[in-house]
């Protein structure tokens, strides 16, 4: 089998910012005059670099060996583990240095860190043990170094392709269009009408157009894309990615709407069919199929050949319409894989995007669409880490840029140390790499979201150190393995509603979220 190009490990950026801090002047500075200590530290950077010759190898093989998917997780606990003592010796560190430079102009300052290095010295043992345990498992599970044969990483600047284009879905806008200004209302002057398909088929896209058609907007006056209630008058209400498909519950959602005008409409998104048959008559609802390969074609050019030169565009075509009819008309699947073209230049990377493994792996349980894992693979390793760290998220959130970027800085996702300014300048060029890739999209003029399935890769690499409290089912995740919490604030929060938290030591992240308005109303009389 060829080895798979890989943009690195998630785990070889947690490794960098390890050596990074195990190089700062204040940390070496500690272990100085201590031969016993220092070589037990050298012996540590030994063992880190050993197992992080093969991290890349490991990372392409644990989505089909359970084993090695097994020793990179308890790979990447004893890493935590790591960082959080590298980082308890750095505190300690930065704290002598500080005293010393204090204490030079009063007194000789006594102090030199030897009774913290002979506590802790257990600890590093224990870590340098571990390591050593991981590194005898290398040759047992088929681990190798992997030499990238990439040929060229050719990066250019180019535009955001514009996210309003909308192409392929012009019949069923249409026809929803149709449906919509048909005056059918049933006996409650209520018509509803489901949007029905498969994940990534664009199913919120295609409400979000018809929503905002210039004709929608004179027809209804009132019109509100939310999850919650809403007032009388004509109107056109979005309940998009409705899953819950108990009637009594529908049957209450809708009761407000029933002193709507004649003609209101209601469009609902879901991919339950039992949920679409609840909410309204078969002849109301309109079942999205796969788009049609032309069209995928035309989406796959619009993001994979902009703003490159067209003379190099003929053999790349030829290549790209058969990665095209691998996404199975999947409008998400041929944004995604199109973004992971645009910085490969050559004909033979775009092969191995064609003859990748990851398209046959759609049996997986819960796994991604392959061109999401793609996607997600074929990221620079600092990158990884920064998407991963999405997981915290709850689906449908709207990410504000800044919020995210201070995120990845307070967690070191984005280079240590650094100056705060090339910081922010390296967080901006993240996120612009991420959207490029379509893994954000924006929202509003000042937010981002992730789409479902991109949220579920985030959780799927990363969800076993990211707690969502509003998420949280017993049984579902290790409470003690977090790292990162997340949960919506009310007014009528308690310390009670943290108790879970009291099963974990760890946490690095509390991020309590914004409440996101209940309702988006356009009113125009």
């Amino acid at each position: 089998m060829a080895a798979a190009l890989v943009g690195g490990s998630f785990l070889s950026a947690f490794l960098q910012v390890l050596f990074d801090k195990m190089a700062t002047p204040e940390f070496v500075n500690l272990f100085r005059n201590q031969k016993a200590n220092d070589d037990l530290l050298k012996k540590l950077k030994s063992e880190l670099r050993t197992v992080g010759a093969v991290l890349d190898d490991a990372e392409n093989k644990e989505i089909r060996n359970q084993y090695v998917k097994e020793w990179l997780e308890e790979l990447h606990d004893t890493f935590y583990q790591a960082e959080d003592l590298v980082d308890r010796i750095s505190t300690e560190a930065l704290r002598i240095k500080v005293e010393t430079e204090y204490q030079s102009s009063t007194s000789t300052c006594t102090y030199s860190g030897d009774e913290f290095l002979s506590r802790i010295k257990p600890e590093i043992e224990t870590i340098v043990a571990r390591l050593e345990g991981y590194n005898k498992q290398i040759i047992p599970l088929g681990l190798q170094v992997l030499h990238s044969r990439i040929k060229s990483h050719h990066k250019f600047e180019t535009s955001l392709v514009d996210e309003t284009t909308f192409i392929g879905r012009d019949a069923d806008k249409e026809k929803i269009i149709q449906m919509l200004r048909f005056e059918d209302a049933d006996r409650d002057n209520i018509t509803v009408i489901p949007i029905v398909g498969l994940a990534g088929l664009g199913k919120t896209t295609l409400a979000r157009m018809v929503y905002e058609d210039s004709k929608v907007e004179l027809s209804f006056p009132t019109r509100a894309w939310l999850r919650g209630g809403l007032t009388e008058k004509k109107f056109l209400l979005v309940l998009d990615d409705v899953w819950n498909s108990n009637y009594n519950q529908w049957d209450n959602l809708r009761s407000p709407f029933k002193g709507g005008s004649r003609g209101s409409k209601i469009i609902v998104t879901t991919r339950n069919q039992q949920v679409a048959r609840m909410m309204a008559k078969e002849r109301s609802i309109h079942h999205l199929n796969s788009m049609l390969e032309e069209d995928c074609r035309s989406l796959f050019k619009k993001h994979a050949f902009e703003n490159r030169d067209g003379n190099e565009n003929a053999e790349l075509e030829e290549i790209g319409n058969k990665i095209v009819t691998k996404c199975g008309g999947l409008p998400l699947a041929v944004k995604t894989v199109a973004g992971i073209l645009l910085s490969k230049t050559t004909p033979e990377e775009w092969k191995e995007i064609l003859v990748s493994e990851e398209w046959t792996q759609m049996d997986i349980p819960d796994g991604p669409l392959p061109a999401l894992r793609l996607s997600y693979i074929h990221l620079p390793s600092h990158l990884k880490r920064c998407f991963a760290y999405c997981a915290v998220f709850p689906k449908d959130y709207q990410i504000r840029k800044e919020e995210i970027i201070q995120l990845w800085q307070a967690n070191d996702h984005l280079g240590y140390p650094g100056e705060n300014k090339r910081i922010k300048n390296e967080g901006e060029k993240c996120f612009h790499e991420l959207r490029m890739r379509s893994l954000f999209h924006q929202s509003t003029d000042h937010t981002f979201s992730m789409h479902d399935l991109v949220n579920d890769l985030a959780c799927f690499v990363f969800g076993k150190y990211c707690l969502r409290l509003e998420d949280h089912q017993e049984g579902k995740a290790t409470i003690s393995s977090a790292r990162h919490f997340s949960y919506h604030r009310s007014w009528y929060d308690t310390f009670h509603k943290f108790n879970l938290l009291s099963q974990t030591k760890n946490i690095r992240t509390f991020l309590p979220l914004r409440t996101a308005p209940m309702i988006r109303l356009s009113n125009k009389f």
